[in-house]
């Protein structure tokens, strides 16, 4: 799995793609990348598109988890903002239990919502809010 979190990285993944390995047969590309500009890897057989494949963040991050999705602010140039990627921002009714929150956005969270974060986060004994 390849997660690809911008566009100007796509011609350096297909290269590398390209060189195949002796580890692997095929791959799974995915990320906020691949959704903009879809089909940027049909020329390889061996690679396919993952779109909200279960448990990719941990795969990158074992500790990490997201409570919220999208973002409350309209930057004309980031595809989250504008809701071409994550759509609108929201709160998730559940999230892997990990103590590593990760999500852009969660000082815009209800307060409801921020203290059940709070709340799971208590039983780890530590916690880490920063945006990786």
């Amino acid at each position: 799995m390849v997660s690809i979190p911008f566009t100007w990285e796509l011609p350096g993944v297909l290269c590398r793609l390209r060189q195949r390995s002796l580890w692997w047969d095929n791959a799974i590309v995915g990320g906020p990348a691949v959704e903009l500009v879809p089909g940027f890897f049909d020329s390889l057989d061996y690679v396919e598109e993952g779109h909200n494949e279960p448990g990719v963040l941990q795969r990158v991050n074992p500790l990490a988890t997201l409570t919220t999705v999208g973002c409350i602010r309209r930057c004309g140039f980031c595809a989250i903002g504008t809701g071409r990627i994550e759509g609108e921002y929201r709160e998730l009714e559940d999230w892997p239990d990990l103590p590593m929150v990760t999500d852009n956005n969660l000082l815009a969270a209800s307060k409801a919502h921020f203290d059940r974060v709070i709340d799971r986060l208590v039983v780890h004994g530590w916690a880490d809010l920063t945006r990786e």
